[in-house]
């Protein structure tokens, strides 16, 4: 079983460390009592008041690189995108077209407005990446008979075939990324709620 550390810590009056506009700040430093759960986690309790002192200290903390919570999004989201990479390239997809062709997998026919607000792209986004999809032969467009300023995108058998094909990719990903599975669903959870309130944001009345 997979050795966890924790420690428990006591802050008279509040205080210390916290994330606030994508950036890790503070305000006073108050008097913290570290209450040590595993003795391991000692160097975790004084990294975190060294950090705190320096934060207290910098009046341009909020503009340093490691208090930004912004950047490891970023960076991991690159570090996914270059993993994927070789994955797709057997598969003729970069990854847009590949999150395009998963809604599909499920979907099997769609209109452009559900894959912009499925993605949270917008339309002038995915119109060139049907058309590329299109001219690969793995979807086809077509005007809606019911409502023509609709436009309905379609799985061609070939793209339809495609979805065999890409079934090693999650598990080729899940196995780059060292997450116990308590740790995934915490992740999707939190990047989920950051999603959902944009999108609760942006909808229309």
């Amino acid at each position: 079983m997979e050795r966890r550390h924790s420690f428990a810590e006591f802050r008279p009056g509040c205080g210390g460390s916290f994330f606030c506009g994508g950036t890790l700040s503070g305000t006073k430093l108050k008097k913290s009592v570290m209450v040590s759960i595993d003795p391991l986690t000692d160097c975790v309790a004084r990294d975190i008041i060294e950090q705190e002192v320096e934060i207290m200290n910098d009046k341009y903390a909020a503009l340093r690189l490691k208090n930004q919570l912004c950047f490891p999004l970023y960076a991991v989201s690159n570090l996914i995108t270059r993993k994927y990479k070789p994955l797709l390239d057997c598969l003729d997809l970069t990854y847009t077209q590949y999150i395009v062709m998963m809604v599909l997998w499920e979907e099997q026919q769609v209109n452009e407005k559900f894959l912009c607000e499925a993605l949270s792209l917008k339309s002038n986004t995915i119109a060139p990446l049907l058309k590329k999809l299109e001219a690969k032969s793995f979807i086809t467009k077509a005007k809606d008979p019911a409502d023509e300023r609709n436009l309905l995108i379609s799985l061609t058998p070939e793209g339809e075939a495609l979805q065999d094909e890409a079934l090693c990719v999650p598990e080729t990903i899940a196995q780059e990324f060292h997450l116990t599975p308590e740790e995934a669903l915490s992740l999707y959870q939190v990047l989920y709620k950051i999603l959902d309130e944009e999108r609760s944001r942006n909808a229309k009345p």
